[in-house]
């Protein structure tokens, strides 16, 4: 069978050549499978967030006749800040919480720290493509949760240790949309 770019393989082990392909990956490894039990009703202080979040997701989600017949666009993103310990993490639990309670087809998938790390050369920019790739094939709205996305920035000595340059340059190809995305 002719492999294409991106394709699993099994490798025979000592030598370069590909016995079996692997099925394409239709689930990704960060979904979650039961959601958080937080609510935005337990969340104090950051009204004015939640608002904005609920706003956006409910037209979304509920006016789907609306924002078709307007052809609005749903936001590509949202960048929380703020320092350790303020909620952003707890309202990123809220959010797949409220999504898992929606009828429409509705995906959360939540990146932790340091979880696109791969140990070989080009891994982890691999695992960002196909992180993108399989939320791309979702039909309904997809949610990235990417906990501390600061965690990707360039911290390499430039001398062959530059992953991180390399990691960020990749999730920031895959978050501009360059390249096939609808």
């Amino acid at each position: 069978a002719k492999l294409e770019t991106g394709d699993r393989v099994v490798l025979a082990s000592g030598v370069p050549i590909a016995v079996q392909r692997l099925a394409k990956r239709t689930r990704s490894e960060f979904e979650l499978l039961e959601p958080p039990e937080v609510t935005f009703e337990q969340i104090g202080g950051h009204e004015r967030a939640i608002a904005e979040i609920r706003r956006d997701l409910d037209l979304h989600l509920l006016h789907h006749e609306d924002v078709r017949a307007y052809k609005l666009r749903p936001p590509k993103g949202m960048l929380m800040v703020g320092p350790p310990g303020v909620g952003k993490s707890l309202l990123g639990a809220a959010i797949a919480n409220y999504l898992a309670q929606q009828r429409r087809p509705v995906r959360f998938l939540a990146v932790p720290p340091g979880a696109l790390r791969g140990v070989w050369y080009g891994s982890s920019e691999q695992r960002i493509r196909e992180l993108f790739s399989i939320a791309r094939a979702f039909p309904g709205l997809v949610v990235l949760f990417f906990d501390e996305v600061d965690s990707f920035g360039a911290r390499g000595s430039g001398i062959g240790q530059d992953l991180d340059g390399r990691v960020l340059g990749a999730l920031l190809h895959e978050l501009q949309g360059i390249g096939g995305t609808r």
